[in-house]
């Protein structure tokens, strides 16, 4: 499959503290991680979504055809059936690894931390 019809892979782990998030980014750039990632807060918690091109994944729902280069453009950019996943294990380690499709509702319930690059900005503070 060409990478330009490559589905996206996205996960989201909830950290009870602020630090526990800053641990998981940290672990998670050295580990190697490339993908798109986003911090959010909400409900008392902190929230990384995180997001990965994968060939190897079907993706799902209504967004079948979606195409942007970054899936936080759209609300409706969320794939869920994991066919070898390289989100790395590292953030099960210091925070909660969260339902599928929880992405959605973060993303339009919670406060917008870190748009972009949230695992680069993180693991360097």
């Amino acid at each position: 499959m060409h990478e330009d019809n490559a589905a996206f892979y996205c996960s989201s782990y909830m950290f009870e503290r602020v630090c526990d998030m800053l641990s998981a980014a940290k672990a998670m750039r050295t580990s190697g991680f490339e993908g798109w990632s986003s911090a959010y807060a909400g409900l008392g918690r902190c929230f990384l979504v995180l997001c990965e091109r994968s060939p190897r994944l079907r993706s799902v729902g209504s967004s079948a055809g979606y195409q942007s280069r970054n899936p936080f453009d759209s609300l409706s950019g969320f794939f869920t059936e994991i066919k070898n996943g390289r989100i790395p294990a590292c953030a099960s380690e210091f925070g909660e690894r969260m339902p599928d499709l929880s992405d959605g509702y973060i993303i339009e319930h919670c406060r917008c931390l870190i748009r972009s690059d949230a695992i680069k900005t993180l693991s360097e503070l």
